[in-house]
Order: structure tokens, then sequence, then C-alpha cells
């Protein structure tokens, strides 16, 4: 039988998932300049959680809100390195980008009609 993760587990889990991105980015001369972005409000985050729980105020609920801004904050994260891979990439990359975008349409299956 499976547990049951907690909106709690699951907060942590997104957060140090996250973390882990942003820090082999920022790792990478190319993806560098845009941590800084990801960064802050996730420290913000960390210190409005470690507050709550202080207060004990920290809810499922509370939980379940600060999941889905990890979800947002992923979400803009991965955009953003798709936007500075696609315009400041490697030629080859964007290459293979564009090979493989051409031939995802061409094995794409035609509608019958």
């Amino acid at each position: 039988m499976e547990k049951k993760i907690t909106f709690k587990e699951q907060y942590y889990i997104g957060l140090n998932l996250l973390k882990e991105d942003i820090e082999k980015c920022k790792a990478d001369h190319l993806y560098s300049t845009i941590v800084q972005y990801f960064e802050y409000p996730l420290s913000l985050m960390e210190q409005e959680v470690k507050e709550s729980i202080a207060n004990n105020i920290d809810t499922e609920q509370y939980y379940m809100d600060k999941c889905k801004q990890i979800e947002e904050i992923y979400t803009r994260f991965v955009m953003s390195v798709a936007i500075v891979s696609k315009r400041f990439g490697p030629k080859t990359a964007r290459i293979k980008e564009k090979c493989s975008n051409a031939f995802s349409k061409i094995l794409k299956p035609k509608n019958k009609k």
C-alpha cells in the first residue's frame, strides 16, 4: 500500500528539486545571469515558511498554496532557461533542436478524413 504524501512533504521535495536545478544553472555561465531572479523569491518563501512554523500557522492548506507557488516559480524557471537556451545557446544545440522539430513534423501521424 502506498504512503500518502502530505503537502508539507511535497513542498520540501519541490523546493529541493528547484534549488538543485538553480544550482546547476548557477554553475553554467549561459544561465547564471537569470539565477538571481529565482533565488530571491525562493529565499523570501523559505523565510515566510519559517515564520509560519514559528507562529504555528502552517496547515495543509498553507502548504498546498506554497506548492502552487513552487510550481509557478518552476514553470517560469523552465521557460526562462528555454528562452535563454534558444536565444543564446550554442549553434549546434539550436541546429539539433530545429532538426528534431522538423523530424517530429515529418513523423507526425496525419489524420485521415
